[in-house]
């Protein structure tokens, strides 16, 4: 699969994808998520694949995206992980991947079986579009 981390704008990624021969279906529920305090954030986890109720062949998804609607200018990052600990500081930068600023716009896919959380939010609120798709071969 041509994307295992993607970050840009939703436009980006359609050209990236057709570029790729691929299309991304996306899964009908969707969730607004809104962290309308200081300090909110999300522990270490990875998601779960979901089935296409849509879909007759009960095709599952592949990856997660977040499509950020409002920008944080302190805090409230998403961060890859090497993996999901449990220490005191299971965000610290030492075992940080990756991480991605919410920015209005900004577009964030990654595979589901990838470790990450969010990082306190300080500039609120921070404010996503939350959900899964899979690629399929365009034809």
């Amino acid at each position: 699969f041509p994307v295992a981390v993607f970050l840009g704008t939703a436009q980006d990624l359609a050209l990236h994808l057709r570029d790729a021969a691929v299309r991304a279906v996306v899964l009908p529920k969707m969730r607004f998520l809104r962290y309308p305090d200081p300090g909110g954030r999300l522990n270490p986890h990875v998601d779960l694949r979901k089935v296409d109720e849509e879909s007759s062949t009960g095709q599952r998804s592949t990856h997660t995206f977040c499509l950020y609607l409002a920008t944080c200018d302190a805090g409230g990052e998403t961060v890859t992980l090497d993996k999901v600990r449990e220490p005191k500081d299971p965000m610290s930068d030492r075992f940080a991947v990756g991480a991605c600023k919410p920015k209005r716009g900004r577009l964030f896919l990654f595979p589901h079986g990838t470790p990450h959380a969010g990082r306190p939010v300080v500039d609120v609120p921070k404010v996503l579009l939350r959900g899964e798709c899979y690629m399929v071969p365009n034809q």
